[in-house]
């Protein structure tokens, strides 16, 4: 996945110095005689930004960078420790569209990489969120997912949504309660970063331990299962645990990873209609142990928090 996530490097303009993303490689530029005392040249090199004074191509590739990765003119302006209008007068000469703080426009930090909040929220998004250019809804029978995502949205973001509850139309059926978080920016910002996302093309990141581990526990929250079966002598006990995807291949990446947490499990093939799902299970005392306290203690919904819990589980297999 090319969201690269091993280490924040640093780019150096001048004296400036300031978090790139991930994925990108470190940048020096040094000053020359032609640079003032904060590293920046005295006149644009830039024929297009000939008005914005003190700004190099570099720099101005750095604006339209973060630009179109959803930085407002003004956050912009504060990183490169350039005036607001300097970027103005740079993205309207280069065509690029210039996105202000609004009701749709996130807060992107790039501490939401180390923050296993984000980390649920993208495998939740990829197991139940529907995306697309325009945002993601989130729907869910579970009012304390909805809930969970609304709160996350908000503080990971800065974008606030209200819930909204569907009638079933039938009384045997449960209401149906929804999220619609309507900003490009994210999105654009999310697939700038390598996330996709479909029932059959969702992608798998590489992470440290505890941010995989939640990541696994958002995709179990959308499309996962505990499966119970009743014993003689303890009751009801965790028979295995499942998460359903059409995406074999991320499944079997997954099962790979969890391996590396001693967790051992095995994809098996459904056929259902005319096309075929997976099931990634896992199953045995050992392996659901494992499963509980890496990634069950990281679930937001609390029937299957509860399921995980030690006394649910089989002392020996």
């Amino acid at each position: 996945m090319s969201a690269g996530l091993e280490k924040e490097t640093e780019c150096v303009v001048g004296e400036r110095v300031f978090a790139d993303s991930f994925s990108n490689p470190v940048k020096t530029i040094s000053p020359d005689s032609r640079t003032t005392k904060h590293g920046y040249r005295k006149e644009c090199l830039c024929s297009v930004c000939k008005k914005s004074r003190r700004i190099t191509p570099v720099i101005v590739q750095r604006i339209i960078q973060l630009s179109n990765n959803g930085y407002s003119r003004t956050r912009v302006s504060n990183l490169l420790g350039i005036s607001r209008d300097a970027v103005t007068n740079c993205l309207r000469n280069h065509r690029v569209p210039i996105y202000d703080a609004g009701r749709n426009h996130p807060t992107l930090d790039d501490d939401l990489f180390i923050n296993e909040d984000f980390w649920w929220l993208i495998g939740y998004t990829q197991g139940d969120g529907h995306v697309n250019n325009n945002g993601i809804d989130f729907k869910a029978t579970d009012h304390e997912l909805i809930s969970e995502v609304q709160k996350l949205i908000k503080s990971l973001f800065g974008l606030t949504y209200g819930i909204h509850t569907a009638r079933p139309q039938k009384e045997t059926h449960s209401p149906v309660f929804s999220v619609r978080v309507g900003s490009r920016i994210l999105i654009k910002w999310l697939k700038g970063f390598g996330f996709e996302f479909g029932i059959s093309k969702w992608n798998v990141p590489i992470l440290p331990t505890n941010l995989f581990s939640s990541y696994v526990a958002g995709l179990f929250d959308a499309e996962g299962d505990t499966h119970l079966r009743k014993t003689k002598q303890k009751g009801l006990r965790v028979h295995y645990v499942a998460i359903y995807s059409k995406n074999r291949y991320s499944l079997e990446l997954i099962l790979k990873r969890l391996a590396d947490l001693g967790i051992r499990g095995k994809v098996t093939e459904r056929k259902k209609r005319d096309f075929l799902n997976y099931d990634l299970i896992i199953y045995g005392s050992t392996n659901l142990k494992r499963f509980a306290e890496n990634i069950g203690n990281r679930s937001r919904l609390p029937r299957k928090k509860r399921l995980l819990d030690s006394k649910y589980l089989p002392s020996h297999r």
